[in-house]
């Protein structure tokens, strides 16, 4: 394994996994999060985006963390192993409160953007019927 993509629901365990994987094969981590918002929470552009994405998979090594499905194809083209985090929605829920009540809101510069709102409850409650079958 050198160029691993890690995906799943929020709240499953992505960047941590992905950390230990980086940790592990001695590879870069990138957690996506960090690389589409800004500290004020503004998506990057999505061209810019994928643009950022094509940069990171040209390395030899890396593992990067993330869903981003408009650009998910970058990823998987350029990977050589794919890991799907397929928790249950209970877990997922769970894992995103546990964060916010571990590290709370905010960018911690360690790919823990943490910004509970609805629709961040919603796409987790929603994600194994509705997102993981794309």
């Amino acid at each position: 394994m050198r160029k691993v993509a890690v995906v799943g629901c929020g709240g499953s365990g992505k960047s941590h996994l992905a950390d230990e994987l980086g940790r592990i094969l001695d590879a870069p981590v990138t957690h996506l999060d960090a690389a589409f918002y800004d500290d004020e929470w503004n998506a990057l552009p999505m061209d810019k985006f994928t643009d950022v994405q094509r940069e990171l998979v040209a390395q030899p090594r890396w593992v990067i963390d993330g869903n981003y499905n408009s650009t998910l194809q970058v990823r998987l083209e350029a990977c050589d192993t794919v890991v799907l985090m397929d928790v249950s929605t209970v877990a997922a829920l769970y894992g995103i409160f546990s964060r916010q009540i571990r590290h709370g809101a905010g960018h911690k510069g360690n790919g823990v953007h943490n910004r509970i709102h609805w629709g961040v409850i919603e796409y987790v409650a929603t994600y194994r019927r509705k997102m993981r079958p794309a």
